[in-house]
């Protein structure tokens, strides 16, 4: 797949979760996102119209995505983990509900926590500590959970570097800043 058509996206996770679920979801490349319904009920929907604004805008900018594909930044940073997941999101792709097992707590009444997901394909892992990710850190988007990542020509560079850590052999006469 040729990611220059696609846009760049930029997922934080901002949920309670525990570290045994960020490091499965990070194995596997998922994203995962958790919003309440505009009930507040907990269901597995992924229909924009179930959520509240943000929510709502977050669930509809995922689903355009999802059809059209991106390349997408996931943050993990929570639980002691301060890590990148760079992937592709095939179009067509679907947002799925998954449920998680949780301690009852004041973010989850119940025993089970409903999230969100995407799959990433060809994924690359990078921590925070890594030297390639200073410009993903410094050029982070401040809020929303789900955005179309632009600001400081960071499309270019995420692409850039995608290509050199997932290809290395085919991008040997690319660099991070072409």
């Amino acid at each position: 797949m040729n990611i220059d058509q696609l846009p760049v996206v930029f997922v934080r996770h901002l949920m309670d979760a525990n570290s045994s679920m960020f490091a499965k979801w990070y194995e596997k490349g998922l994203a995962v996102l958790r919003y309440e319904t505009s009930s507040g009920e907990e269901t597995l929907s992924i229909d924009p119209k179930d959520f509240n604004d943000s929510g709502r805008k977050a669930m509809e900018r995922l689903l355009n995505y999802c059809k059209n594909g991106a390349l997408v930044v996931v943050d993990y940073n929570d639980y002691g983990f301060k890590n990148f997941l760079i992937g592709i999101l095939q179009p067509d792709s679907v947002i799925t509900p998954l449920t998680e097992n949780v301690q009852v707590s004041t973010y989850h009444p119940k025993e089970l926590a409903y999230y969100r997901m995407v799959e990433l394909k060809d994924c690359i892992r990078l921590t925070h500590s890594d030297s390639w990710t200073r410009p993903l850190l410094v050029l982070q988007p401040r809020q929303n959970s789900v955005v179309n990542w632009t600001v400081g020509n960071i499309d270019r560079y995420v692409k850039n570097l995608y290509n050199i850590l997932a290809h290395p052999n085919l991008s040997s006469n690319l660099s991070v800043t072409d």
